[in-house]
């Protein structure tokens, strides 16, 4: 799982996923998209909506430590 930070300052834990149906549906997830980069997605959904993301705002991420 990692926390999400949006350009806003709004947090979002997300797990890794390597693909989207390892998520429910409407679930949030992290994966590698074809080039390489660490992408947000909605399994069956739409990451931008379901968040409220603006396309072009910043993000940046960080592991959550497990307990």
């Amino acid at each position: 799982r990692f926390r999400v930070t949006l350009g806003d300052g709004r947090e979002h834990v997300i797990p890794w996923s390597p693909t989207f149906g390892e998520r429910r549906e409407g679930e949030p997830l992290l994966y590698e998209d074809s080039y390489g980069r660490a992408c947000i997605g909605v399994n069956r959904g739409n990451a931008a909506e379901t968040l409220a993301i603006i396309t072009s705002e910043a993000a940046s991420g960080s592991p959550v430590k497990s307990a």
